[in-house]
């Protein structure tokens, strides 16, 4: 009577043991699954900023090529007004210094515009990398804890055997 109560106890031990570490897997790939789709929400945000990076060099480098344009007039108007050649001399030279000097602000603009998207872009690599990582650590887990749930069967039937030899 006994041993039967231990084969029992024995046999529930076992069974109590492959459920909870099955529960505890079955939690851990919904942690590690949860943890997947943040990361997926911030690769897209990074993408999204990346892009928004680049649009806002391309606008900030329009707008400095707009008010270069329209320093420029303005000069051509003082100039003229002094009667001095548009196409000529120091009133030419200061319009053609102040198209370079913009063009060298836009190229400014542009350049940091991209190397902030390319912060972006390796904050996003990041994120898919991590995505990657915890899909792998998620498969993982489920192959220890069938081996784990394996093994707690595979001992509960050794000691049922052990105690049906008793």
């Amino acid at each position: 009577m006994a041993d039967t109560t231990s084969a029992t106890a024995s046999g529930l031990s076992s069974v109590l043991s492959i459920y909870s570490t099955l529960q505890a897997s079955r939690l851990a790939k919904r942690q590690l699954e949860a943890n997947v789709l943040v990361a997926e929400v911030n690769q897209r945000i990074a993408e999204m900023q990346e892009q928004a990076a680049l649009q806002r060099g391309r606008i900030l480098a329009g707008q400095r090529r707009k008010m270069a344009k329209q320093l420029v007039g303005k000069q051509r108007v003082a100039a003229a007004v002094s009667g001095l050649s548009l196409e000529t001399g120091s009133a030419a030279e200061l319009q053609t210094e102040t198209m370079a000097l913009s063009e060298i602000d836009e190229m400014t603009i542009r350049n940091n515009a991209a190397r902030e998207a390319f912060g972006h872009r390796v904050s996003a690599l990041g994120q898919t990398t991590q995505q990657r990582l915890l899909g792998l650590e998620s498969k993982a887990q489920s192959s220890q804890a069938r081996y784990e749930a394996t093994q707690a069967l595979l001992g509960g039937l050794v000691k049922q055997s052990a105690y049906g030899r008793t």
